[in-house]
């Protein structure tokens, strides 16, 4: 096992690989994830931006506008900026792609029984709650385990939604597996819903832009392969993480404007759509922490 600390844009990384697996984390931003690379195959699988460099930025900047610089973010307690809708917080502005992204996550390293443990915690800036998310990387495995706490530190309820946002190159050819008997929903960067087959996704020039969510899931995975047969695959319980987004950009749209993106996001998810207000007025579709509670949920992804 490896642990390395090293920059990454000038900011202070952690470098972990076990031989098999290697994955990148920069505390300052957001704990994200900015490599998770195969080593057995040469392959990373993390999309990154060659427009807009990893800097620090303000609580209320828009992520689209100015931080889409790719790899793996968490967004809580929403991803589409919006009103938090209830209680107490009712009314507050909640930031594009939520609270965390922007803020620096304490963190520390720990080996145990050969496997390396990376926690990074967090606490909301207007809202009362500490999100901690453990990566653990054990000897020779072809995967990454990610383990979340959600914990209360306020005196009322909190209504949210959470989403993994890790953004992957966009590969004709390849496919989007989900389980048997999925529902999605879907919106559309034009405005139109775009008639989508996920077991061949297009090239970079079909000029579209596509979010796909589903209903509760029967069984919690989702598969992303490439058209070489390698797969990175997440696995979950749908008790604890009960639905999956999916954001399909074939050089349809761009938030810093200039060249549209072509990339893919797989994006488990509690709670849809991408809007808390929406997910708790229109749709019923979200989670709630209650007052001096905790939550748990974990996901495990695994590359072949």
């Amino acid at each position: 096992m490896n642990i390395v600390e090293t920059s990454e844009q000038g900011f202070d990384a952690l470098a972990i690989d076990n031989g098999v697996v290697a994955t990148t984390i920069v505390p300052d931003l957001g704990a994200k994830l900015t490599s998770l690379r195969d080593l057995r195959h040469d392959r990373e699988w993390l999309w990154r931006s060659d427009r807009l460099a990893d800097r620090r930025h303000a609580y209320d900047a828009s992520y689209v506008g100015e931080a889409d610089t790719g790899g793996w973010d968490e967004c809580f307690p929403t991803v589409a900026p919006c009103r938090h809708p209830t209680g107490p917080s009712a009314g507050i502005d909640l930031p594009d792609h939520g609270e965390l992204w922007s803020q620096p996550w304490a963190t520390e390293i720990a080996t145990i029984d050969g496997a390396a443990r990376v926690r990074s915690s967090a606490h909301g800036v207007q809202l009362s709650y500490q999100l901690t998310r453990s990566i653990v990387l054990a000897p020779d495995a072809a995967s990454i385990e990610l383990e979340y706490e959600l914990v209360s530190t306020g005196g009322h309820d909190l209504d949210f939604i959470w989403s993994a946002h890790p953004l992957f190159p966009l590969e004709p050819g390849g496919a989007v597996r989900l389980p048997e008997n999925t529902v999605l929903h879907t919106w559309s960067a034009d405005g139109d819903a775009a008639v989508l087959d996920l077991t061949s996704l297009p090239a970079c020039d079909a000029g579209f832009a596509t979010k796909l969510w589903s209903d509760p899931l029967d069984a919690g995975w989702a598969e992303l392969v490439s058209p070489s047969g390698r797969a990175l695959r997440m696995a979950w319980d749908v008790a604890e993480i009960p639905q999956v987004g999916v954001w399909v950009n074939a050089g349809g749209w761009s938030g810093i404007g200039g060249a549209p993106y072509c990339n893919l996001a797989l994006e488990p998810c509690i709670g849809a759509q991408d809007s808390l207000e929406d997910a708790v007025l229109r749709h019923g579709s979200f989670a709630t922490l209650p007052a001096g509670a905790s939550m748990a949920w974990r996901l495990r992804v695994e590359l072949t």
